[in-house]
């Protein structure tokens, strides 16, 4: 199904999107991101504020968008494992 990026924080996540590509930055860094991955947007999680820039039920699949971001400039881009069955 399509998703929302109106309303991400209920949409954006199935249960099994466990593994989030982050990148940590601001506004002006989302909207970078958003230049290469439109569905990006600020999310936030126990450690703190991030851009969410795509969620996958593998840890290899976050994994590849981390290197695509970081190929492209977002050198501190990372996996973060977010426990979806306390969401």
């Amino acid at each position: 199904p399509p998703r929302s990026t109106l309303f991400p924080y209920t949409t954006l996540f199935r249960s099994e999107e466990a593994y989030v590509a982050a990148v940590f930055g601001d506004e002006g860094t989302l909207n970078e991101v958003k230049q290469l991955f439109p569905e990006a947007f600020m999310d936030s999680s126990r450690q703190g504020d991030f851009i969410n820039a795509g969620a996958y039920a593998s840890q290899d699949e976050a994994t590849l968008r981390v290197l695509e971001l970081r190929s492209r400039g977002f050198h501190n881009a990372r996996v973060v494992f977010r426990d979806v069955r306390y969401r």
